[in-house]
């Protein structure tokens, strides 16, 4: 079954997430790590968001960034 859409609010938060298939590895090491907070620095530079907090686990992350207007 197909998920609701997103619904955009003014001053709303974004709560991203990714899991690996199958709930898998996706970060193997601290090398893999350490680039994926490069690319996600990168995004936030590109972008002009917000990030407030972000986490990352063997098998998925999570990242917290307010709505932009």
């Amino acid at each position: 079954m197909p998920r609701d859409l997103r619904h955009h609010v003014p001053g709303g938060w974004y709560h991203i997430m990714t899991r690996g298939l199958g709930r898998r590895i996706i970060f193997n090491d601290e090398r893999d790590r350490e680039h994926f907070v490069e690319l996600l620095a990168g995004m936030v530079e590109r972008y002009s968001i917000i990030l407030h907090a972000y986490v990352l686990m063997e098998n998925h992350y999570l990242c917290g960034a307010p709505h932009k207007i």
